[in-house]
């Protein structure tokens, strides 16, 4: 994956639960609002902003703006000012912005313009003019901008402040010659108004503003060369008229670069296909970081082709395969995890009836039985039904991943499999299967599979149960450290937690929690004063080491360390870094033009949040 499109998946993963329960709750409280109850509507505003809070923190650009347009679908609806159809719009909302974070997680890469047609959607079920209003692409593109442009081997023009006004206004009308000529469809317009902007951004010394003008400059000489000739005219002439305001801008004095405007510079840049031998657009790309900023369309082909209940089937199967990995993990005694997976189980059902295989409905409504059958009964619970259970859950999950456009491409082993499936969930429910593995050898791989996520599961379960005893001790002594006698209740709990990371092999955290237990073993000196410090690297820590143990439990732990010092920046980023700031051999540092003050070159563009008027 290239640098641009890896996503981070760390402190998404750290709310992810949270986020997927808010959205199942809005979505819920949304289907019983179109069902009669009048006050849903206002839980299911509430849930959703908790989601979008949530994404707000984890800095999903792009995501957040369709959350938003989500949220204000919502209170159009509330008020009665939406259009007809808002409500299926509304929930579909809510499947696809699931879908896309499930996608996440799942390591597809961050590009939220592949929500671009639920966003329009949304958009256009809006009330009143809102709805009239054009969703533009570039509302949910936010690439990266913290890019340089490339040293340049000349020295910038210096302009004295009072010819600068009529440099400006001079280049200005080049530009708009140009523009005229090239909206009549002569070639050489678009390069003078490339040459229009390149002499400007000859005179901007190292600021944002030359970083705008020389993206402007490469986005004109992509036009003038033909490589954005899959971008329509309305498109390129709207981006023109928008650099020719900021022209506008220079001449009266402005220097504002609103990120918008780079935003739109860079989607025009991003989508242009070098011709051969055309360096410059390829280097331009490359500082920019566009790579895999588009969805390619093929993608797009393959998203569209999917059957319209297979994103919302898998959401569901997560939820109750978590829920249901929760419930065997704390012995079926659990009555709001068999909750969660029973409504989870039954929303899959329901949505794998839609996908056309009679056999995967049949085996998903089995599955989605069991959580009947216990809520009914709970002494039905058995270490049969609870490793049956996530071994039909986890062939489902194959059977999820292998489904095209044709339901019958699952093949006749899967027929097979899944009514033996089918009658061995019968079988344990009813308690008359032994703990057998079954003489099918992808499903005894899937029972092995099984069988281990929910020892993990387990070894979770405890963890976090020693933790939380850990910290609130821990907590009440660092309110009053006079407290010392208390700190023999975590030995323990401290020991287990140890022995579990030694089982799963979790060197680092282990290492940090024995350094922890150092420290918290001076606490119990009565004869010394804590300090602050100390209390701040435990806790940071045991709070590391809390969303660790969660990664643990959903399968996607990653480094510990990373996890503990998400500030350490990456040797890679380092290296970036440091090659952005040193001059190509034989060159010496870039001048500063006169009109600007000498400085640093800027690492990443000030950029103000203003509309540009076009």
């Amino acid at each position: 994956m290239n640098r641009r499109t890896e996503f981070d998946t760390g402190p998404l993963s750290w709310v992810k639960g949270e986020i997927d329960l808010s959205m199942q709750r809005g979505l819920e409280s949304l289907r019983a609002f179109a069902a009669g109850d009048a006050a849903q509507i206002k839980l299911a505003l509430a849930h959703l902003h908790q989601a979008h809070g949530a994404l707000q923190i984890v800095g999903l650009d792009g995501v957040t703006r369709v959350s938003e347009e989500l949220e204000a679908l919502l209170a159009d609806i509330e008020s009665g000012g939406a259009a007809s159809g808002a409500l299926a719009a509304a929930e579909r909302g809510f499947d696809g912005l699931c879908a896309y974070l499930d996608g996440l997680t799942a390591g597809t890469a961050h590009q939220a313009l592949r929500l671009l047609p639920l966003y329009r959607e949304l958009r256009s079920a809006r009330a009143g003019e809102v709805a009239a209003t054009e969703a533009e692409a570039v509302d949910l593109y936010f690439p990266k901008l913290g890019f340089r442009p490339p040293w340049r081997e000349k020295v910038p023009v210096q302009l004295h402040p009072e010819d600068a006004p009529r440099f400006f206004r001079e280049q200005r009308l080049r530009y708009q010659r140009g523009f005229l000529f090239w909206i009549k469809g002569e070639s050489s317009g678009a390069e003078d108004m490339r040459a229009a902007l390149e002499a400007i951004e000859q005179t901007q010394g190292p600021t944002a503003q030359r970083t705008f003008w020389w993206v402007a400059t490469a986005c004109l000489g992509a036009i003038a060369s033909g490589a954005l000739a899959e971008v329509s005219a309305t498109e390129l002439r709207r981006l023109c008229m928008r650099i020719e305001a900021q022209l506008r801008g220079l001449i009266e004095g402005s220097s504002n670069i609103t990120e918008r405007a780079m935003r739109e510079l860079l989607y025009v840049l991003a989508q242009a296909s070098p011709q051969p031998g055309d360096e410059a657009l390829r280097l331009a790309q490359e500082i920019c970081q566009l790579e895999g900023t588009i969805p390619r369309p093929e993608d797009a082909a393959a998203e569209a082709a999917e059957a319209p209940d297979l994103r919302p089937a898998r959401e569901q199967l997560v939820l109750a395969e978590e829920a249901w990995s929760r419930f065997a993990a704390e012995g079926g005694s659990g009555s709001e995890s068999l909750k969660a997976y029973t409504h989870a189980a039954t929303e899959y059902a329901r949505h794998a009836a839609r996908l056309g295989n009679p056999d995967l409905a049949a085996l998903a409504e089995q599955v989605s039985q069991i959580g009947q059958a216990l809520l009914a009964d709970a002494g039905k619970m058995s270490e049969a039904v609870a490793l049956e259970t996530a071994t039909a859950l986890l062939f489902l999950e194959n059977a999820l991943e292998n489904l095209t456009a044709d339901p019958a491409a699952l093949g006749e082993a899967f027929i097979e499999q899944s009514r033996f499936l089918c009658e061995r969930l019968e079988s344990a429910i009813a308690g008359n299967l032994l703990r057998t593995a079954p003489d099918i050898p992808l499903l005894d791989e899937m029972s092995r599979q099984a069988q281990e996520r929910l020892v993990t599961e387990q070894v979770v379960v405890e963890m976090q149960a020693n933790l939380r005893s850990v910290e609130e001790v821990l907590d009440a002594f660092f309110r009053d450290p006079s407290r010392h006698a208390s700190l023999a209740a975590i030995a323990k709990p401290l020991h287990q937690l140890t022995g579990a990371l030694d089982m799963l092999g979790e060197v680092d955290a282990r290492n940090a929690l024995a350094d922890s237990e150092a420290i918290i073993a001076r606490f119990a000196d009565t004869t010394r004063t804590p300090q602050h410090e100390e209390f701040e690297t435990v806790a940071r820590t045991l709070s590391a080491l809390g969303f660790h143990i969660a990664a643990i439990g959903r399968g996607d732990a990653s480094d510990f360390d990373a996890v503990l010092h998400p500030q350490r920046a990456r040797p890679e980023q380092e290296a970036l870094q440091a090659a952005a700031e040193t001059p190509p051999p034989g060159l010496p540092p870039e001048p500063a033009a006169a009109s600007a003050p000498a400085e640093q070159p800027a690492a990443v563009p000030v950029l103000v949040d203003e509309t540009v008027d076009a």
